[in-house]
């Protein structure tokens, strides 16, 4: 799998649609303003897949904090740990 499009990206009509259809493009980020195109996708996914760097950065701060806990003894679940675990490597294009 090729590398992502780094983040942060917006859904935003930041690009003319050339679709028939309810779509809304999703861009990176500069400044703030919406520039290049990343993807379209129908607007129920466009928010999340939007959102999709941010989340995985939270993920992977979270896998650092949980182990962290796990090393102190603090009784973190590791099925909790497993499922962040789980997310990350999904995102990056290894787990499916």
């Amino acid at each position: 799998m090729s590398k992502h499009a780094d983040g942060p990206w917006m859904a935003d009509e930041c690009m003319p649609c050339e679709f028939d259809g309810d779509w809304t493009a999703i861009c990176d980020v500069d400044n703030g303003e919406p520039s290049n195109l990343v993807a379209w996708s129908h607007p129920a996914n466009a928010a999340l897949i939007a959102a999709a760097p941010d989340m995985l950065a939270a993920l992977i701060e979270a896998e650092s904090v949980l182990r962290t806990f796990r090393e102190c003894d603090r009784g973190i679940a590791p099925a909790t740990e497993a499922k962040v675990r789980a997310a990350i490597d999904k995102a990056k294009g290894g787990g499916r």
